[in-house]
Formats: structure tokens, C-alpha cells, sequence
């Protein structure tokens, strides 16, 4: 029979488990991947030119872009996109193996509703769109086998991170068409983002003759968002050739957002008349708020007769506004963010050619990463969690008299680097007290990935993800 003996464990789990008082990277580096649009979710169109169409319109999915497009619908319509995710995490080196995985999505939904009978001359229509889109997936993991030596001669002979999740939007879009020359929109936009993480290692440990599977503290976690933000849009036809958007996306303003962490702690027990340590976990709950970027687009497009037309967006994505709540919880992270997170650049460039009722699409995108490189662990190993992303996309479609059918294939890639950093533990284990301190025990069953030597920034990785979509759209 087990019997937990309350020592001076009861001071809490604070004597025995560490306070999370430095830089939790998972924050700054899910801010980025939850909220930048990486995935390129929505209508096929959309991501068959990868979704530079901001001076276009006329695409439910470009209405997240600039909300002025859904002025540009000659008349009411609906679409209805489903996918494929396939993501891999590719390890350029013999230190680990690969991960792959595919997921089918349900990639977009929405509608446009056009009023042309307005009592005006100059004003051409009115339209309001509402629309759901998927704009990233998280699917990624690491295995690695480092085999890193301690000073003390304990070998980390396993790593493994995992992180899954997703995040969407839905757009509320009211648009009005001006002398079918200007385009002016607003909207709301309604986010959600769901993102789970664990991280472990496996340690030969020589003193124990032991080898011991340490989860860090802090994972399991799941954290799940809701969060508003508003955007404002215009686009100007300025001859039969040329057309011109500007766009404005402010913060996007998550409240409450439920954070579910996992934390760590040493107790002590007796079975029969021996006493022994052993680590156990508990489940904690909390509520943070988090402000994201802000994002300011400039649009360009140029139709080549009736049979094409190119287009190219810039957005310029502002950091300055990203912050977590409360702000005394989350110095650190704070702290990164304005030290060493900066102004990012993206470029999308779309292509469409029409064939009778044949189309043909393509596109390139390039995503400057917002991380300078940092050396964290000042051991001259840098870390910057996120390289550049570059991916292009391809696309057709057919149009029948009231309804169409796009497909798309867009792919991405970029650099991906992981800091094995914090503190773990032995969940499960458990080691005799005889002739053990509190804390000689504390240290077999934890470490300190910092202390322990292994603490070190991980590259030579490339994250890769392509997706392929399929759209059917009404007009009615």
C-alpha cells in the first residue's frame, strides 16, 4: 500500500518545480505561425495565384486580402472549397528521421450577396460577403538522435517535438461599387486558432545507470484563440488595363484565450517501510490575451485584353503591436518580441489566363521571416525559429453557365530551427530515498536542459507544405 507523505512538499510545488521566469519560445514563435497566412487557405483561384488578387476582387477569398473586392462581384455568388494538407518535416542531416503526414480540410465556404437597384446614379452596387477560410496548418515533428554528451558523461540519445493545430477566419464584408471606378469596402474579421504541443528527450544516465524519458515542463499543452479584428480596402480601375488596391488589416485582438499546460512536480511516498521520490503531474488552466500584428497591403494588377491579366500584391506585416496579456506574466516574451522581432516584407505575384471557358493560373510568393537571430543559449549557436518562406502555386478551372470548378496546387518551404531549452522531468519515475537528499533526488528525476549541457539550437531543417484544392462556385 502507497502512502504520499506530506513533508515539506506541502511548501507547494513551487520548492520542486522550476517557475517559468524565462523565455517560453513557443509564444513569439506561434504568433508568427498561427497569424501569418503561411498555408494559404481559400478558393482555389485564390491560391492558384497565390493569393496576390488585393487589386482584383471579384473572390470571396480575396475579400480577406482587401475587403473593396467583394464590390467587384457582378453578381451574387457562393463557393464551397475542400483540400489536401500535406506536410513534411525534412531533417538535412544523419541526425534524425523525416516526418510526413496528410490531412484532407475543409478549406473554404462563403457567399456574396450583390444589390444593384439603388436610387443612385454613381453608385453601381452594394454587396456584403461573409466568408470562412482556413489560413493555416501546424503539422509538423522532429525525432532527432543527437547523441549530445554531457560533462557529466550523460548522453541525450533522443529528442522528439511535436505541434499540430490550425487557425481560420471569417470574414463580414460590406462593399460599394462607385461609377464601376472606385471600390470601397470594410470588414470584420473573426479568428480562431487551436495549437497543441509536446517535447521529450531521452537521457542515459551514468550515475544511475539508467535511461530516462523526460517530458518538458510546461507540455503537453493546447492553447485555443478567438479574436476580432477590422480592415478597410479600396480599389481603383484606372483605365480598361490597369487597377490599384490599398488595404488596411488591423491587430487582431484575442481575449480569453484558454491556455491548458502541464506541469511537474516531485512528492515523496512510502510502499511497505520503504520511502521512495517520484514525479507527478497536474493540469493547469489559464486565460491569457494576445495582440497581433497589423498588415498594410498595396495592390497592382494589369488585365491583358479579355484573355489575362497579372497581379501583384506587397504587405508590409508591423510587429510593433504584438503583445501577450497580462503583461507581467509574460515579460520575457514581451521583451522578444520588440528586441528581436521586426517589420517583414511579403510579396505575391498571380497569373490568369483564359482559353475560351478554359483557365489557367500560377503564382509566386516570397515571406520575409519577422526572427532576427538571436543567440539565446550564449554558447554562439544561434536561433531563429523561422527562415524566409518562398512557394509558388498552380491552377485551373472550368466555367460552365451558372457555376464553376477551380483546382489548385500550391507548395511552400522554408527553414525551420528548434531550441531544445528548459526543464524536464521523469513522468513515471520514480527512485529510492535511501541515502538520497531531496535534492540529489530532484536532480535524477529532472534536469535543466541548460545545466545538463544539452541545451542547444537544432538546424538544418525545412519545413514543407503543399496543398491541393478543389472550388465549386455558384452564380445566381
Amino acid at each position: 500500500m502507497k502512502k504520499n507523505i506530506i513533508l515539506s512538499f506541502i511548501v507547494g510545488l513551487s520548492t520542486f518545480s522550476f517557475a517559468q521566469e524565462n523565455l517560453v519560445n513557443q509564444y513569439p514563435e506561434e504568433l508568427h505561425q498561427y497569424n501569418s497566412g503561411s498555408a494559404l487557405g481559400g478558393t482555389a483561384r485564390f491560391q492558384g495565384m497565390s493569393g496576390a488578387m488585393g487589386a482584383l476582387g471579384g473572390d470571396l477569398s480575396a475579400t480577406s486580402i482587401n475587403p473593396a473586392g467583394a464590390a467587384v462581384f457582378l453578381q451574387s455568388e457562393g463557393t464551397l472549397t475542400a483540400g489536401v494538407n500535406m506536410a513534411k518535416t525534412k531533417l538535412n542531416s544523419n541526425q534524425g528521421s523525416d516526418f510526413s503526414d496528410s490531412k484532407i480540410n475543409f478549406d473554404q465556404a462563403g457567399a456574396v450577396l450583390v444589390f444593384e437597384d439603388l436610387q443612385s446614379h454613381n453608385w453601381k452596387n452594394i454587396a456584403v460577403g461573409l466568408n470562412f477560410q482556413r489560413q493555416n496548418t501546424v503539422n509538423e515533428a522532429i525525432n532527432l538522435k543527437p547523441n549530445t554528451v554531457a560533462s557529466n558523461g550523460n548522453k541525450m540519445t533522443d529528442y522528439y517535438s511535436e505541434r499540430i493545430g490550425s487557425s481560420s477566419v471569417t470574414n463580414l464584408n460590406v462593399a460599394a461599387n462607385y461609377n464601376n471606378n472606385i471600390y470601397l469596402g470594410g470588414g470584420l474579421n473573426f479568428h480562431t486558432y487551436d495549437a497543441d504541443q509536446i517535447e521529450a528527450m531521452r537521457v542515459d544516465d551514468v550515475q544511475f545507470d539508467n535511461n530516462y524519458r523526460f517530458i518538458k515542463d510546461g507540455t503537453p499543452n493546447s492553447r485555443l484563440g478567438t479574436g476580432i479584428s477590422a480592415s478597410l480596402g479600396v480599389i481603383a480601375k484606372i483605365n480598361q488595363q490597369i487597377r490599384l488596391g490599398a488595404s488596411y488589416q488591423s491587430p487582431t485582438w484575442y481575449t480569453d484565450t484558454e491556455e491548458l499546460t502541464t506541469q511537474y512536480a516531485m512528492f515523496s511516498a512510502i510502499d511497505g517501510e520503504e520511502e521512495y521520490y517520484y514525479i507527478d503531474r497536474e493540469t493547469l488552466a489559464y486565460l491569457n490575451d494576445l495582440t497581433t500584428a497589423q498588415k498594410f497591403t498595396g495592390s497592382a494588377a494589369v488585365v491583358i485584353g479579355s484573355n489575362g491579366l497579372i497581379s501583384a500584391d506587397y504587405t508590409y506585416t508591423d510587429y510593433s503591436s504584438a503583445k501577450f496579456k497580462p503583461t507581467d506574466a509574460f515579460l520575457a516574451e514581451n521583451a522578444f518580441i520588440s528586441n528581436n522581432m521586426k517589420g517583414t516584407s511579403t510579396i505575391k505575384v498571380g497569373a490568369e489566363m483564359r482559353l475560351q471557358d478554359f483557365r489557367l493560373r500560377g503564382g509566386y510568393r516570397y515571406e520575409q521571416t519577422p526572427f532576427e537571430e538571436v543567440d539565446l543559449l550564449g554558447d554562439g549557436n544561434t536561433y531563429q525559429p523561422f527562415g524566409d518562406l518562398s512557394g509558388f502555386s498552380l491552377g485551373l478551372g472550368y466555367e460552365f453557365q451558372s457555376f464553376y470548378i477551380d483546382a489548385a496546387y500550391s507548395f511552400y518551404e522554408r527553414d525551420r530551427n528548434y531550441l531544445i531549452a528548459g526543464n524536464f522531468y521523469d513522468y513515471g519515475g520514480e527512485i529510492s530515498a535511501t541515502g538520497l537528499t531531496q535534492t540529489e533526488a530532484l536532480n535524477a528525476l529532472s534536469l535543466n536542459a541548460s545545466e545538463s549541457g544539452f541545451a542547444q539550437s537544432v538546424k538544418d531543417i525545412t519545413e514543407q507544405q503543399g496543398n491541393i484544392a478543389l472550388t465549386v462556385g455558384f452564380r445566381f
